[in-house]
């Protein structure tokens, strides 16, 4: 549905907003913050390493990589 949670650090819990991932990543800049799955948008900053299709964050969370998305990949290792 057209809900989403946003985890910000310091935080203890995730803000609950009604608006699609498209629509946020609309907002974000995108030099900053790229899509990387159906259901994950992920800041630049925070990306620790990405290894096996699987973007890893300095706060330990494992995330995957959908296949479509696979262009976040490349553009990282650039």
């Amino acid at each position: 549905d057209d809900y989403i949670k946003i985890y910000v650090n310091g935080l203890s819990r995730p803000i609950l907003t009604l608006l699609s991932l498209k629509g946020v990543l609309e907002k974000l800049p995108a030099k900053h913050f790229s899509r990387i799955h159906r259901s994950f948008i992920v800041p630049h900053a925070q990306v620790q390493s990405i290894q096996n299709k699987k973007v890893y964050l300095t706060s330990g969370r494992e995330l995957p990589i959908g296949n479509s998305y696979s262009q976040f990949v490349e553009e990282w290792k650039r």
